[in-house]
């Protein structure tokens, strides 16, 4: 059924692009007319935009659902110790001592929670290193969110019922790649990718295997470099290259690999990026919780190099809300540079539409014609966005996730009046609510 939005207000049509009393016509997953009046089409639904902001929808270039379940635990730790003592217990659980039917349950009520938090705020796309991705991946698909599996890969580091052996993980990953990727094949919502999880967890034979499956499959890697100094150190320690160096003498760096974090790197490793034409995805509030540090944004956005933002993991954040994200990305540089001129709205909010669509690799993160229609409808007439100066910079600095009311992904409302369409939330939040009071599952 086609959906017509009539008589937007605004539509941004990207960072930089705002236009007044428009309509956007959606044919099947696409936009296919943008316009200020279009008729009508036979059996069309419409949707009145009068007075409202029809913005692409978010991506979030990077995350974890399932800490979903971990919302709130230990603000107190640095992140090996994080790690250590708050992600892998989770893990080891789900991976070894449930049986499958209750880690299939669970992983799927983590995917439909993280899922609804994520519409809600406008995001209409994660990318997900996640654990048990096939039930994940099904929670994206009966929720009609649009989402990446970076399908996690490692070898060493973690626990060892947390590692796979590499003859099982490689055929694996294979299969996952030829049954999921571009699913459902008539209008995809899910794609896959390789994530290998960091340079300290996996060894060179892995990721010399990913870069050739990524590129056997053309499917994209996003993999987390230079987080923390103790990674810094732990890489030039055995490697005598920091870690930047190291994947580009690997030949592990290109256009389809994003790198998660970069929080440190020296003015080299910069240059090897924006060389490589290799993307990093940004998580402010997670360097903050976490006491990682400040990545240098402005530095990379000086050698072109596109930054795209996650909320990483709701364990350290705690939110999937990109309207948090932005307003941190902004105001962070602006303080770390102690200089309010060197980021704008403009520039975060690329991060969070445009820049996300490059780093997923799909085709959305602006609207116009042609473009997968996944976009959102906020209302601006609340005190807290009144009056409307500058719509991004609104957007950006004062909106919140609670003024999204509609959100379209691939050509479906999933949301409409702030009522998730597609599921049940109420059941969704009493069942895992019920979940975290059972005694096999320890978080």
């Amino acid at each position: 059924m086609p959906i017509l939005i009539k008589n937007a207000e605004y539509l941004v049509g990207k960072h930089n692009q705002i236009e007044k009393n428009i309509d956007i016509l959606i044919e099947g997953a696409f936009i296919s007319k943008i316009a200020s009046s279009i008729k009508t089409p036979v059996g069309a639904e419409i949707i009145d935009a009068k007075g409202k902001i029809v913005a692409p929808g978010f991506i979030n270039s990077h995350t974890h659902l399932y800490q979903n379940l971990l919302k709130g635990k230990d603000d107190r730790l640095s992140l090996t110790n994080w790690a250590n003592d708050v992600i892998f217990p989770l893990g080891q659980t789900i991976m070894t001592k449930l049986n499958n039917e209750e880690a299939k349950r669970i992983t799927y009520l983590w995917s439909l929670l993280a899922g609804i938090e994520a519409i809600k705020s406008g995001t209409t796309c994660v990318l997900d290193m996640d654990l048990r991705h096939i039930d994940v991946m099904r929670g994206w698909i009966d929720l009609g969110l649009r989402g990446v599996c970076a399908r996690t890969c490692v070898d060493k580091w973690v626990p060892q019922g947390l590692v796979e052996k590499p003859a099982e993980q490689y055929a694996k990953i294979e299969e996952l790649i030829k049954n999921w990727h571009q699913t459902p094949t008539d209008a995809p919502l899910v794609s896959v990718f390789l994530g290998p999880s960091a340079l300290f967890t996996c060894s060179e034979t892995l990721l010399r295997w990913v870069v050739e499956t990524a590129e056997k499959y053309d499917t994209g890697i996003q993999i987390h470099v230079s987080e923390t100094e103790w990674e810094v150190g732990h890489i030039k320690e055995e490697f005598g290259l920091r870690p930047v160096e190291y994947l580009d003498k690997l030949g592990f760096l290109s256009p389809r690999v994003s790198l998660v974090h970069c929080v440190h790197l020296n003015e080299r490793e910069i240059s090897l990026i924006a060389e490589s034409g290799a993307k990093v995805a940004h998580c402010p509030k997670s360097n903050m919780k976490l006491g990682n540090g400040t990545a240098p944004v402005i530095e990379m956005l000086k050698q072109n190099i596109p930054l795209a933002l996650g909320t990483d993991g709701a364990a350290s954040n705690d939110l999937l809300d990109m309207f948090e994200e932005m307003r941190v990305a902004a105001l962070l540089q602006k303080v770390k540079q102690e200089d309010a001129s060197v980021i704008g709205g403009e520039d975060v909010f690329k991060m969070a539409t445009a820049n996300g669509a490059a780093v997923c690799r799909t085709n959305s993160g602006h609207i116009a014609e042609g473009k997968l229609a996944d976009l959102q409808l906020i209302n601006p007439n609340q005190a807290h966005l009144t009056p409307h100066h500058d719509i991004i910079n609104t957007l950006v600095y004062c909106a919140r996730a609670n003024d999204v009311e509609t959100v379209i992904i691939n050509g479906k409302i999933v949301m409409k009046e702030r009522i998730i369409k597609t599921i049940n939330e109420n059941e969704v939040l009493r069942e895992v609510n019920a979940m975290q009071k059972c005694k096999r599952l320890q978080i």
